[in-house]
């Protein structure tokens, strides 16, 4: 799974490239972890990676 930025965007296609870019482009620096979870979740699809996304999604909606 990836946990840079530029790991996130090699992993994704050109139209999700240019999509993420935007996104994280206009991100605060109180939403950039927001924008990075949320594409994380997207790229990420290995079995193991589960308690991860429970744990980012959890994360994403405030719960800690």
């Amino acid at each position: 799974m990836p946990a840079t930025v530029d790991g996130i965007r090699a992993a994704l296609t050109a139209d999700e490239r240019q999509l993420f870019d935007k996104e994280l482009g206009g991100a605060t620096v109180e939403t950039v972890a927001d924008v990075l979870r949320h594409w994380i979740l997207e790229v990420a699809s290995d079995p193991e990676d589960e308690e991860v996304f429970t744990r980012l999604e959890a994360e994403n909606r405030g719960a800690t």
